[in-house]
């Protein structure tokens, strides 16, 4: 009798002992994992305030130069550094509506700085509006610039934390206590509470962003739906589901969603899936990925396989990049003969088990369509009349590519090789005039243009 007491007394010790382990174990990974997402958030901001700053500067000089060529020069720097500016800030984990007119002038200065860039590399003179709006536009970044680095003081000085700021950000405008714990963030936004909706001729002004998206059809899911959509698809790993915030990414409203799970090589995953339709707008998993087994082409067919399983069809893989034995391929809707590089979906792919790991929709939800094939004005033969001789051409497609105002070019896309380099020129459909060149960056970790 006392010998199985023993024995049962000994075998409740130790399961008291694993399971301390084990929430030691676990507890430690959760702060591993709240430090890593800590720093992350932490090199995005810093990444932010750098190139804010130089947006700034560059404005600046672009106000001080008097040489169309330099200016070009200036504007493309503020165009490139504008874009990642916005892109650091959409990583940062704070309420849309907070951040949303902060987010719009910087993609709007981006977008304002490319096409004058492109009117200074013609040679044109900027009128006395646009110096006016370029004067305002430095005005705002001189303040967006400021507020930044109050708020960076007060990361340094240990005021604020990224995990607090997730969890409060809803609340600063609502609640006076909250307000008042991250006053320097609050006052970041102030200056731009009467910002004025710029009028240019670019893709990212206001009334372009404020276009329905074409691609949305269905019913309108809650929260609650859209999670049990994520529960079914990785049922197999027994996630939990937390339901982040209501989100909008740009002109498109989503719910995101914090998935984790218990296996080990797995950390986290985030998904965005659409308020209309519960299409997933953004997908991303975060594990552990191994020595690759698949190839680039098989890569490339399990994409397209997983978009059909989503409904999405008639896509056909265009570019690929390969990095940390991840492929990334991009697909475009194919619809008698003519690509459609609007209807653009990235798929993630491990090379180590084929999983799907990572999916963007946001073009393809925003521009896809039902569209009447259309018809070319020229033929391809005339259209290749308009291509350098320098050139040689390997191969003609038909396709639509963006525009610059938000609209569509439909146009003859030549595969052209010379001295080794491969460029991808695009001649209109309907008048001839060239409209496009690329040029293919091409290796054995994929391809990508520029």
């Amino acid at each position: 009798m006392k010998a199985r007491n023993f024995v049962a007394s000994t075998m409740v010790f130790l399961m008291l002992v694993g399971l301390t382990v084990y929430g030691v174990y676990y507890n430690k990974m959760a702060q591993d994992y709240e430090i890593a997402l800590e720093n992350q958030y932490n090199r995005a901001f810093t990444d932010l305030v750098e190139h804010t700053n130089n947006v700034e500067e560059y404005l600046l000089k672009a106000l001080a130069t008097g040489t169309p060529q330099k200016r070009a020069q200036l504007l493309e720097n503020a165009w490139n550094s504008a874009t990642q500016a916005a892109a650091c800030l959409s990583m940062l984990p704070m309420n849309h509506n907070m951040m949303s007119k902060v987010q719009n002038f910087l993609v709007q200065i981006g977008d304002i700085s490319y096409s004058w860039n492109n009117g200074a590399i013609r040679g044109e003179k900027i009128t006395d509006d646009d110096y006016k709006t370029l004067t305002q536009l430095y005005g705002y970044a001189t303040e967006l610039n400021s507020g930044l680095f109050e708020v960076y003081s007060d990361f340094t000085s240990q005021r604020y934390n990224w995990r607090d700021i997730q969890k409060d950000s809803e609340k600063v405008f609502s609640d006076d206590t909250v307000l008042e714990k991250y006053e320097s963030l609050s006052k970041l936004t102030k200056p731009f509470e009467n910002y004025p909706a710029l009028i240019y001729d670019g893709p990212f002004s206001t009334h372009m962003s404020d276009i329905k998206p074409k691609g949305l059809k269905g019913d309108n899911i809650t929260k609650e739906q859209g999670a049990d959509k994520i529960y079914k698809y990785f049922s197999d790993r027994k996630p939990t589901v937390n339901i982040a915030e209501n989100n909008r990414n740009a002109n498109i409203k989503t719910y995101s969603y914090t998935v984790s799970f218990e296996e080990e090589d797995i950390h986290v995953a985030y998904v965005d899936l659409t308020e209309v339709g519960g299409m997933v707008y953004y997908y991303l998993l975060y594990r552990d990925i191994g020595e690759p087994n698949l190839s680039a082409e098989q890569a490339t067919q399990i994409g397209k396989d997983f978009l059909a399983r989503l409904g999405v069809v008639d896509m056909e893989p265009s570019y690929h990049i390969i990095e940390d034995n991840v492929a990334t391929i991009n697909y475009v809707y194919v619809k008698e003969g003519v690509r459609y590089y609007p209807d653009m979906m990235k798929v993630k792919v491990a090379l180590d088990t084929g999983e799907v790991i990572g999916l963007e929709s946001h073009a393809y939800i925003t521009s896809h369509h039902d569209r009447k094939t259309p018809t070319p004005k020229i033929t391809a033969e005339e259209a290749q009349e308009k291509v350098s001789p320098l050139l040689t051409i390997e191969d003609v497609n038909k396709a639509v590519i963006p525009n610059d105002f938000g609209g569509e070019h439909f146009v003859y896309e030549f595969k052209c090789n010379k001295d080794d380099r491969n460029f991808l020129v695009y001649i209109d459909a309907e008048d001839g005039s060239e409209v496009e060149v690329l040029i293919l960056l091409e290796n054995e970790n994929g391809v990508l243009t520029v």
